[in-house]
C-alpha cells in the first residue's frame, strides 16, 4: 500500500522545502534524506499536521464547550452519563435545531455557538462508541490510481 506524500504549502515533500526549512536548501535531495532523522509513523493519523491545521478555530470552539461543561457539570463526568451515546445524540440534534430557531448562539445557557455544541456532542458520542467497542477506528479505503476508492480495503487503525 502506498501512502500519499505529505507536502508543504509550496508543494514540496515535507521537510525538504527551501522556503519552509531553509537549512534543507543547502543539501541535495539525497544528502538531505541521508542526514534527516527518521520517524516510523507511516500509516498513522496525522493529527497535528492535518486535523489541527485544517480546523484550528473549530477545535478551539469545541474546547471552549468542553471547558464550559467541566465548570457546569464535572470534569470528564460526561464519560459516565447513563446511555450517553443516545443522550449525546439527542443533545446534538437539539443544538442543530436550536441554531435555526434561536440563531447561532446558545444565549439561554452557555452563550457558546450551537455549531460548536453540535460538534462537541458528536465527538462525545464517537468517543463513547469507540470506547465501548460499538464501532472501531478505521483508516479509510485505499485510493486507486484512478482516484477512486478501492472498496473493502478500510482497516482498523
Amino acid at each position: 500500500m502506498k501512502h500519499p506524500v505529505v507536502r508543504c504549502q509550496h508543494g514540496e515533500p515535507a521537510g525538504s522545502c527551501a522556503v519552509c526549512d531553509p537549512a534543507s536548501a543547502e543539501l541535495s535531495g539525497d544528502e538531505f534524506r541521508a542526514k534527516a532523522g527518521k520517524k516510523f509513523d507511516g500509516g498513522k493519523a496525522p493529527i497535528a499536521s492535518l486535523f489541527m491545521r485544517y480546523f484550528p478555530r473549530a477545535v478551539q470552539a469545541v474546547a471552549n464547550v468542553s471547558e464550559y461543561g467541566a465548570r457546569k457539570y464535572t470534569p470528564e463526568g460526561w464519560k459516565t452519563v447513563p446511555d450517553g451515546i443516545a443522550r449525546y445524540g439527542d443533545a446534538m440534534a437539539r443544538h442543530e435545531i436550536k441554531q435555526f430557531i434561536e440563531g447561532p448562539y446558545d444565549d439561554g445557557d452557555s452563550g457558546l455557538s450551537h455549531a460548536a455544541q453540535v460538534a462537541w456532542n458528536a465527538m462525545a458520542r464517537l468517543e463513547l462508541a469507540l470506547a465501548a467497542g460499538k464501532i472501531e477506528d478505521r483508516r479509510g479505503n485505499d485510493i486507486g490510481s484512478d482516484g477512486k476508492p478501492v472498496l473493502g480495503t478500510a482497516r482498523k487503525a
